[in-house]
């Protein structure tokens, strides 16, 4: 609980204990900036600005 307001705390968390348990992932996934989470969503660019 003490981790829980400190999102990049959160993350290192599960990865070591991921680490612990000898469970690794892939990591071969290319970074996206604007990776959607809702593939049916709208895209927008920046803060909101909708580009229709």
């Amino acid at each position: 609980m003490e981790l829980c307001g400190d999102n990049a705390a959160m993350i290192a968390m599960v990865g070591l204990e991921k680490f612990k348990l000898k469970q690794f992932d892939n990591l071969d996934y290319p970074a996206k900036p604007r990776w959607q989470l809702d593939e049916e969503a709208a895209f927008l660019k920046g803060a909101g600005v909708n580009l229709d």
